[in-house]
């Protein structure tokens, strides 16, 4: 038999008393409804009901959510803070060893900790060896210590904001063993930054400043290279656009009576228009080169970007302006450097760069672009003397150039065990006002790299580059010979969160020079062990 249940609603008058004054509610007249059914309701009124623990998911259930097609490639990003390159919540101690061939020892050592709501690296690294050649020996020191930190939100200005600092020193000694006499040069540096970066209402603030300071000291001469720079950038929406202004300085004290700087303000705005997502940013600069040669100019930056379709994205950049330059970046690239070498900057003129990404599955993805520039006052390494007896290292110059890249850059990975990737870059270029092409840049530039992990315990890494020919001087008459470097490194696992490899460089044993005279070694072998806790 069908359940009648009829339920009638009576009146009800409800009292309150507030401040000594009472005040009557009006009953409230509700309608009679009806429940069928063939059930019996029981309800246990009156009596509090714990939470049901919900069900797990099927693995089908999970698979409908974790699908496995490919994500499209994301747009340009929206204004939100960094991830944080600090892990937190996380100790890790590990420790690397390895020996090789020539006496080369190599030790790297890294601490990760919280403290006081701090998240710390502690880095140390050594690498030293006798050489391959005679005056071929070097050593490199390294101690640096990161240190990332989340300011809770109860702060007004700083509330949720993320500060990132750093503190680093360095030495690196070694000879100049390309000449025929013994030249021992040692690099001393010493870095500190902070960067804050963070919102404040509709407002998104970025700010920060650095210290650095190198020493190049090559048989009682002595070059520095003091530096500091500071810099801000406030944003805000207004409407469907970003708006921002931004400002910096960058100061350096070079030897003992020159100095150079670079000073720039300006602001830029984002935007979307007909699915084209658009950055443009234009800025005023200021600059003086050691030589105490006043510069100036309008650095102007476009960055576009926009999906055709599901697997192909464009890109566009296009730039005109002074480009950032200094002694410690020099040093850093060309160890040979001399140190009577003038510091200036780069102008381009133009500088455009489309590209496009072809991404048809999640694991394949192919990035094509053609890179132009025509810039004048652009810095390149030749040799100080072409003659041997009068050699002594590398010197700079600036020049006029046009550099024309056509590249392509290929990643693959077929499952969670191999990745594959490669790159083939094709370039021409020539100088302004003479007969060659840049000096040291090849016209050809191939690598593939294979990462094949076999089991649980057992991974290898391949990888082969090739390296075509490069003019050393402003006539293109001398030229650096090509080269290929194999490489193959093999890693196994081992108890005790232990992993042993062995690694062997140019195994072809090919004859590379990446600067004039300098012959790198050989065929190297070593042996490493790695801890982590």
């Amino acid at each position: 038999m069908k359940l009648f249940i009829v339920c009638m609603v009576f009146p009800i008058v409800l009292c309150a008393q507030q401040q000594s004054q009472n005040n009557t509610v009006q009953p409230i007249d509700l309608q009679e409804f009806v429940i069928t059914g063939k059930a019996s309701a029981e309800i246990k009124g009156g009596i509090k009901q714990k939470p049901l623990k919900p069900q797990s998911l099927k693995q089908t259930e999970l698979d409908s959510i974790n699908t496995n097609e490919k994500i499209p490639a994301p747009l340009l990003s929206v204004l939100t803070l960094p991830i944080s390159t600090f892990k937190k919540n996380i100790s890790i101690t590990s420790v690397q060893a390895e020996i090789g061939q020539f006496y080369t020892p190599k030790i790297i050592g890294l601490y990760t900790f919280e403290e006081l709501g701090y998240s710390v690296d502690a880095l140390g690294y050594y690498e030293g060896s006798k050489g391959h050649i005679q005056n071929a020996d070097y050593s490199k020191v390294k101690l640096a210590i990161n240190a990332s930190y989340d300011a809770p939100k109860k702060f007004v200005f700083f509330g949720g904001s993320r500060t990132e600092s750093s503190f680093s020193v360095f030495r690196n000694g070694y000879s100049f063993f390309g000449m025929d006499s013994s030249v021992d040069r040692s690099i001393l540096g010493l870095k500190a930054h902070a960067h804050t970066k963070g919102n404040y209402q509709e407002y998104t603030y970025s700010t920060g400043a650095e210290w650095n300071m190198l020493r190049c000291e090559t048989n009682m001469k002595q070059s520095n290279d003091s530096r500091i720079m500071g810099f801000l950038d406030i944003s805000r929406p207004l409407g469907t656009m970003n708006y921002g202004a931004k400002a910096s300085v960058d100061l350096h004290s070079f030897r003992e009576n020159s100095s150079y700087n670079m000073i720039q303000l300006g602001g830029y705005t984002k935007f979307t228009y007909m699915d084209i997502q658009s950055d443009i940013s234009v800025d005023l600069q200021s600059a003086t080169n050691s030589l105490d040669i006043s510069l100036g100019g309008v650095l102007i930056t476009y960055n576009a970007q926009y999906q055709m379709s599901e697997d192909i994205t464009v890109f566009g950049f296009l730039q005109s302006g002074l480009s950032a330059n200094s002694f410690q970046d020099i040093v850093q690239n060309n160890p040979y450097i001399i140190d009577s070498s003038v510091i200036s900057f780069r102008r381009d003129i133009i500088h455009v760069k489309p590209s496009f990404m072809y991404q048809p599955t999640a694991k394949t993805s192919i990035h094509t672009s053609i890179d132009y520039r025509i810039s004048s006052d652009m810095p390149i390494y030749i040799p100080n003397s072409l003659e041997r007896n009068n050699y002594s290292g590398y010197a700079i110059e600036y020049v006029g150039a046009q550099v024309l890249t056509l590249s392509s850059e290929l990643l693959w990975k077929p499952n969670d065990a191999m990745s594959f990737s490669g790159l083939c870059a094709i370039t021409n270029s020539q100088l302004s006002d003479f007969e060659g092409s840049v000096p040291l840049l090849p016209s050809m530039k191939a690598g593939v790299t294979w990462d094949m992990k076999w089991n649980n315990d057992i991974q290898s890494i391949f990888s082969a580059e090739y390296i075509g020919k490069r003019s050393i001087d402003k006539q293109s008459t001398i030229s650096l010979p090509a080269y290929i470097m194999v490489n193959v490194q093999c890693n196994y696992a081992l108890p005790y969160n232990m992993k042993g490899y062995i690694r062997l460089d140019n195994i072809l044993n090919s004859k590379v020079y990446l600067w004039n005279s300098f012959q790198e070694r050989g065929i190297f072998i070593a042996l490493g062990l790695k801890y982590s806790l």
